[in-house]
């Protein structure tokens, strides 16, 4: 990713959707978001990987993550080594992984980085996190980009957005990052083109957005609660 702050598009489908499986459902969703402007994508799954890398442009950044549930942890965002392994073979230029301090399934966040230090080509590695430790322990690691996708979703952050006073909790990213160089990428409560306006205007490198564009049901539904 350079300089210019990206628009990135987060296509994915939830198990108990209407919109999860099926062939094509993802590829087409990456082309209508591309057709209309975005400038990143993000995806998951790895059925999806490597059709998405052969209709997203080179000079499009594509965010890559797998998604596995495990009995023993509630890290779930390419859990595993097996699962970052697999994202660097198949050639995924940025890959994304769960960078909270909960535990893990398998090997510890320090053996995955550092795995991926040893093996990575011109791959970039971003760290999805919680809450501000999260943000510390990632900038020491040494990621190449930093989100804040997984806040609100975790047990000591539930009900917790990156929204809320008035984007206290990136800003105060933005501060630390000023140690450390890193890009910063917003992901997580931006539903409406306002909220994407706010937060393209601080020291950020890009936004995510994801259910606001492409999951019907979570639209829908935003739409009737605002009628409340």
């Amino acid at each position: 990713m350079n300089k210019q702050k990206r628009f990135i598009v987060s296509c994915q489908a939830v198990e108990d959707e209407p919109m999860y499986g099926g062939p094509f459902v993802i590829e087409r969703l990456v082309k209508s978001v591309l057709a209309g402007g975005a400038s990143g994508i993000r995806i998951s799954q790895r059925e999806n990987i490597k059709p998405i890398l052969k209709i997203v442009p080179h000079d499009i950044p594509l965010i890559c993550i797998t998604k596995k549930v495990f009995p023993n942890s509630e890290v779930y965002i390419t859990p595993v080594l097996e699962d970052l392994k697999f994202l660097m073979d198949v050639g995924a230029k940025i890959i994304a992984i769960d960078a909270t301090t909960r535990k893990r399934p398998k090997e510890t966040l320090n053996e995955m980085v550092s795995w991926f230090h040893q093996h990575k080509t011109d791959q970039k590695l971003m760290a999805d996190c919680s809450n501000i430790e999260d943000v510390k322990n990632a900038f020491e690691l040494g990621f190449d980009l930093i989100g804040t996708t997984l806040r609100g979703y975790t047990t000591d952050t539930k009900g917790r957005s990156n929204t809320e006073n008035n984007f206290a909790f990136i800003k105060e990213i933005i501060e630390l990052n000023k140690k450390y160089h890193k890009q910063i990428i917003v992901e997580g409560g931006v539903n409406t083109p306002e909220m994407l306006k706010e937060a393209m205007a601080l020291d950020i490198d890009g936004v995510v957005v994801g259910s606001a564009i492409t999951r019907p049901k979570f639209i829908t539904e935003m739409f009737l609660k605002a009628l409340k």
